[in-house]
């Protein structure tokens, strides 16, 4: 099981895996969004922390959900018709079918407060 790009582990690489091992398909999903806002209030900017999502967040509009198709910039990549010299942007591109944008969001309470 590989970590996703917040260094979470994600299932995303192993479900891929055992869908080829059944002569089936399988579709990637990421979601994201540049902004949030903490149950404490504080905005938070994720490019920050995934730097690789800023060519991203450049289609993210205010108030807007945004879902980008992948597919076809991967199979650009994998023929040689777009050379991507940003190592982790092209691991991301690689690593998903598409990507969904969300709108500027708040937490309704502390994830880790989930044991309360």
């Amino acid at each position: 099981m590989e970590k996703n790009p917040l260094a979470i582990y994600d299932i995303g690489n192993t479900l891929y895996e055992f869908a080829i091992l059944n002569n089936s398909k399988s579709f990637n999903l990421a979601l994201s969004g540049r902004y949030y806002i903490r149950s404490s209030g504080e905005k938070i900017d994720r490019l920050k922390y995934v730097p690789e999502y800023k060519k991203l967040f450049e289609y993210e509009e205010e108030g807007m959900w945004v879902l980008l198709d992948l597919r076809p910039l991967k199979k650009a990549i994998y023929n040689g018709k777009i050379k991507v010299e940003d190592k982790k942007f092209k691991d991301l591109v690689l690593k998903y079918d598409s990507v969904l944008l969300k709108t500027l969001t708040s937490a309704t309470e502390d994830i880790r407060d989930y044991k309360k």
